[in-house]
């Protein structure tokens, strides 16, 4: 009898505080909870088995996410976890407190030092989200792409570039969702992090591999739940614990992974690889298994998700003659701040691993993006130069992408998402170095020749020659001819600005006016008074139509325009061309 009365009081220290046939998923309210009460939670930290851990209540921290939303605050007992501190990817492993379910571990102390403190969101903040109607993501307002998230979306970057105190470092976070990737080189996430740190998302290499995981055994409580962020070639998503299930629909993570309430991304099952320490904040490395279900809320006290409702995701090509010779394909969770971050993850992963270059190579990157109920694609074409290059050819693609999703009033479905990449060996650019006209007598009606002389890299000058035309104007009109490259242009005419008070129509018309960086544009301006409407310029305006608009507020989009374009051409050069001037002159008799 002494015997097992000693041994019931060494089970906490053993990793087992209560005999699992004693845990019931019967709730306890934080009312019954009082400090030094025993309890456990279930998580996984390899494989798949949902393991046992113990702990101790410290106490309850009084309105911590918001007024009259509490948590409960443990400690770890057991020497593996005090060891490892906080880890991310076990929010919302279920807390079990006197054998009833309390919660999801979903906060801690990073830096703490000797001892873990978990912070466990209470089970009863938590279950009205398993009663939430389902509200399809593209019919919830429109939220910013700049992200509202309270949870950090990836793990944080190098602890010895972050500070190590302060009120923000010290007091209890929401673990950090860690976002894993599959296929994506530690290097490639390098270039393309300063992108993604727009839009606080940090990706990190290592697990998250393909993995069969289905059947209903991989769906409880305790057991890893991957939303998914990108699928096929290449994976990408950010991985929690399940805190409850019921029937078809789970609660998970014990906070918000965005905060942005309804959503609708893919969610699936994953295998531990292994716990990472670390003196920041230990994670989970994880793979990540194919989509099994729903995501469909993202609050305060966790996310709730449905199996077995699949929702859709964009298909992604991405070809190129280089690196890897093969079209790298998948599907993207639709989600105005995701889908152009994990684009620019599919597109750089081809693009940059080139064993040939890209450095003192010339590419040119094509990006097809198909949009449900138009009929032609919107299509974009932009050259580079070496390394940087490329990264201003794959930021500009992903720019689109997130200007088409994020740029209108309109949330429009993409049904195809195309990209190719060509790289030749050497430096085709060409630099703006002279322009002159070839008269200095320029003649209303008539013509006037344009000389254009660039320098090359080598040295080697190319000159082009351009007629101009004339329009019929009294003696003494002013005229301006400007020679630009596609972004001078772009600035010139202030076209796809960003504007999410526009139509999606007139956002679609002016990308498609955007240029490509391959060629000498030629314009010739005169002043004249016009309009910028629905994304077209509206020249030679009678006066008042000019004076009915001045009368009103300008519109969101619309602009008064000083100069009109009375003729404009372009030069297709080889690789890319540079530069910007402009050559203002006057008609004579």
């Amino acid at each position: 009898m002494i015997r097992l009365s000693l041994l019931l009081l060494l089970a906490p220290l053993l990793g087992c505080a209560q005999p699992f046939s004693q845990i019931s998923e019967d709730p306890i309210s934080i009312s019954e909870i009082k400090p030094g009460d025993p309890g456990v939670w279930r998580t996984v930290v390899s494989g798949r088995e949902v393991q046992t851990f113990p702990l101790e209540v410290v106490g309850v921290i009084e309105s911590f996410v918001g007024p009259g939303m509490p948590i409960i605050l443990c400690r770890a007992v057991d020497e593996e976890n005090t060891m490892t501190g906080p880890v991310s990817g076990m929010s919302g492993s279920p807390v079990y407190i006197n054998g009833r379910l309390a919660g999801a571990y979903a906060y801690g102390f990073p830096w703490s030092k000797e001892k873990t403190l978990i912070g466990v969101t209470p089970i009863e903040w938590m279950n009205p989200l398993l009663g939430y109607p389902d509200r399809p993501y593209r019919e919830t307002p429109f939220i910013s792409n700049e992200t509202t998230a309270t949870t950090s979306l990836g793990l944080p970057a190098s602890f010895e570039a972050l500070p190590t105190s302060g009120s923000q470092e010290s007091g209890p976070q929401a673990l950090p969702v860690p976002l894993l990737t599959s296929g994506v080189s530690v290097d490639v996430l390098r270039v393309i992090q300063p992108w993604l740190d727009q839009r606080g998302l940090r990706l990190t290499a290592g697990g998250a591999g393909g993995v069969a995981t289905s059947g209903e055994d991989l769906f409880t409580a305790g057991s890893p739940l991957a939303v998914i962020l990108a699928s096929g070639d290449l994976r990408i998503g950010g991985v929690g614990t399940i805190t409850r299930r019921e029937g078809d629909r789970l609660i998970a993570f014990g906070h918000p992974m965005l905060g942005s309430g309804s959503v609708e991304l893919p969610i699936g099952g994953a295998e531990i690889v292994d716990v990472v320490s670390n003196y920041r904040i230990s994670f989970k490395l994880s793979n990540i298994g194919e989509v099994a279900g729903t995501l469909w809320q993202d609050s305060t006290p966790g996310i709730q998700g449905e199996l077995g409702r699949i929702p859709y995701m964009i298909p992604i090509q991405v070809a190129s003659n280089v690196g890897i010779k093969k079209v790298v394909a998948g599907k993207l969770a639709e989600h105005r701040n995701f889908t152009p971050s994990m684009a620019l993850t599919y597109a750089a992963q081809s693009l940059l691993t080139a064993t040939e270059g890209p450095e003192d190579a010339t590419i040119r990157g094509k990006i097809s993006i198909a949009i449900e109920d138009e009929e032609e694609p919107l299509e974009l074409t932009r050259r580079g130069i070496g390394f940087s290059g490329a990264v201003d050819i794959l930021f500009s693609f992903a720019d689109a992408v997130n200007m088409v999703l994020n740029g209108s009033q309109e949330f429009p479905r993409l049904e195809n998402i195309d990209v190719s990449f060509e790289t030749e060996p050497g430096e085709k650019r060409q630099i703006l170095h002279s322009v002159r006209l070839e008269t200095a007598r320029v003649k209303a009606g008539g013509s006037v020749q344009l000389t254009i002389i660039n320098r090359k890299r080598n040295g080697e000058t190319a000159t082009h020659t351009v007629e101009i035309p004339l329009p019929n104007a009294p003696a003494g009109s002013n005229f301006s001819v400007h020679i630009a490259d596609a972004s001078a242009i772009r600035s010139f005419d202030r076209i796809a600005t960003y504007d999410p008070t526009r139509p999606f129509s007139e956002l679609l018309t002016e990308l498609r006016q955007l240029r490509d960086n391959g060629s000498i544009y030629i314009q010739l301006l005169r002043p004249m008074a016009g309009l910028r409407l629905e994304g077209r310029n509206l020249e030679e305006l009678p006066p008042s139509v000019l004076r009915l608009y001045q009368s009103t507020l300008e519109q969101p989009g619309d602009q008064f325009l000083s100069e009109s374009i009375a003729w404009e051409t372009s030069i297709p050069v080889p690789g890319v061309f540079t530069g910007n001037s402009r050559i203002n002159f006057q008609t004579e008799p």
